[in-house]
């Protein structure tokens, strides 16, 4: 009966939905980014358990949701490359980035009678019930519209595409991307469709692009020969799963699970920082195409997935879209979250005029599958040439002893003087979540007296704005570490550690980081609040009161 193309865009960040983000919903198809799954996990969600208003009659354009980008719905004619089908009123989800269209109603049989003038000749412009529709529909023991599901009626065509994208960005799958199919209506061809699954990873897969340019390549494809179209530009990433389902002709509406990464053969974690894009696909039952003619209606439902989420435990307040201030080593959260933006970042950090200096930048991501990356967001866009970073030893991560003294690999673009200069952390290996803590070095050079300012961007999957202040002055003003014992002093609220020669790190009794600073910072005293806390620089370990 139909060639119907549907692709639901879920993009995890976990991202789904044109983009559909694990911090956005879109309550009418019933989709949810970032349900609680317990233990501190997070659920994508898509059960298009619906909020709009159910069809009461007729084909009325309040019954239509025009809601969430992504959805995909293309049906042809014939076997032609091209030939698209108008579906029932022109109601489309033909692009990834428009909004989709669907109607909702109680059941098959009110398209059909909604869609048959009987005074009408069979190619009327009031006979429509041979075109195709993508509806929302109630399944049969559903109560108050508290369960739907999407269906596809492929009016008399044959070719029906079915399937879903999931971007999954937003941090690291602890189950496998899993959704329910089943058969809504059996048709009345007496006979069953049988589909298979075609799964591609960071290439999309569609009718009418590479790898499948036609309606032969969506015939022949299957696990024998997929060889032949990895070979294809950008495509060596695809898998098939023959007969992955048969339609019912028992009219049970029995739901069939199916977990994507299990039946390719891969773990769940080999999906993590990447978009995966699943089509079922079938080529009918082989009746006549024409009116009146009906190929089984397949319908798909509960779209999940457990994802640990993404996120920054360190600077603390690091959320999506937050404006960190360095604060002269001391980080909080700017409260400025709208332009006009305030670029101060705090108190500057005192540096030698004229010499790369760096300035010491802590993080830590947790539940990191995709690039950690750090770039620079200034006001404008621009490049600021008085900050940079090394290409070689800028990111370390901790040593057994707890000093920053591990080189972490990473890729550094520098600016070409107009360009924003670039610093990436590879993604994980398939099957990976990594939780970093690592020291960044960013180097500043700037003339005596002047106080400039760099915003980096910085994200793991969750985006933030750190600002970092840098003062030129004399170094003679700057304390440089000398040789001797370390000392540490408890001030009116503030500790001073004098002589470091490695990172200090300031605890509160139980335990918990309350900053980690350079030998410099620390020497020109870090504000706390009053009460007792461990220092801890190299091997020395000192207990200090501050009042």
């Amino acid at each position: 009966m139909k060639k119907l193309l549907f692709i639901l865009m879920l993009g995890v960040s976990f991202s789904a939905f044109a983009q559909l983000q694990t911090n956005k919903t879109a309550a009418k198809l019933g989709y949810n980014g970032a349900a609680d799954a317990g233990n501190g996990d997070k659920k994508l969600t898509l059960n298009f358990n619906s909020t709009f208003a159910t069809l009461k009659y007729g084909l009325q354009s309040s019954a239509i949701a025009n809601d969430g980008k992504g959805l995909l719905c293309i049906v042809l004619a014939n076997e032609a490359p091209v030939g698209k089908v108008t579906p029932l009123n022109n109601k489309k989800a033909d692009n990834w980035g428009a909004y989709c269209n669907v109607y909702k109603m109680k059941d098959l049989n009110m398209l059909l009678d909604s869609s048959v003038i009987s005074a009408s000749k069979i190619y009327a412009s009031t006979q429509q019930f041979w075109k195709p529709a993508n509806c929302i529909v109630n399944m049969p023991t559903a109560t108050a519209d508290t369960n739907q599901v999407l269906a596809i009626y492929p009016g008399m065509y044959k070719r029906v595409n079915i399937g879903f994208q999931v971007s999954v960005d937003g941090g690291g799958l602890k189950s496998d991307i899993s959704f329910d199919i089943l058969t809504y209506d059996k048709g009345n061809t007496a006979k069953t469709a049988t589909y298979k699954m075609i799964v591609s990873v960071n290439k999309e897969v569609k009718f009418g692009s590479t790898p499948l340019t036609n309606v032969a390549d969506m015939d022949t494809i299957k696990a024998a020969n997929v060889g032949v179209f990895r070979t294809r530009a950008s495509s060596t990433d695809i898998y098939v799963v023959d007969n992955i389902y048969t339609t019912k002709t028992d009219g049970l509406m029995t739901t069939q699970k199916i977990n994507v990464a299990q039946a390719i053969g891969v773990t769940p974690g080999y999906f993590n920082g990447k978009k995966v894009y699943v089509t079922l696909y079938t080529t009918g039952t082989g009746s006549n195409i024409e009116p009146g003619i009906y190929d089984p209606v397949v319908a798909i439902d509960n779209i999940e997935a457990v994802y640990g989420p993404v996120s920054w435990a360190v600077p603390v307040g690091a959320v999506a879209n937050a404006i960190i201030d360095h604060n002269n080593g001391t980080p909080v959260v700017d409260p400025v979250t709208a332009a006009p933006y305030d670029y101060t970042a705090g108190t500057p950090v005192e540096v030698p005029a004229g010499t790369d200096t760096p300035v010491k930048i802590y993080l830590t991501s947790l539940n990191r599958a995709a690039i950690l990356d750090v770039t620079e967001a200034n006001d404008g866009g621009s490049h600021n040439p008085k900050f940079s970073i090394a290409a070689t030893g800028a990111v370390k991560a901790k040593a057994a002893d707890g000093t920053y003294s591990v080189d972490v690999p990473y890729t550094y673009t520098p600016s070409d003087g107009t360009t924003k200069f670039d610093l990436k952390l590879a993604a994980p290996a398939a099957g990976v979540i990594l939780n970093d803590t690592i020291e960044l070095s960013v180097n500043v050079n700037v003339p005596l007296n002047m106080t400039t300012t760099e915003r980096l961007e910085i994200t793991n999957g969750v985006r933030f704005w750190y600002d970092v202040s840098a003062k030129g002055v004399a170094p003679s003003a700057v304390k440089p570490n000398t040789a001797g014992d370390v000392t540490i002093i408890g001030k009116t609220r503030s500790i001073v550690t004098l002589n470091a020669t490695e990172d200090v790190k300031i605890t509160n009794m139980v335990g918990k980081t309350i900053t980690i600073a350079s030998p410099v910072m620390a020497a020109k005293g870090i504000a706390v609040e009053q009460g007792a806390y461990i220092v801890k620089t190299g091997k020395t370990i000192q207990k200090v009161i501050v009042k």
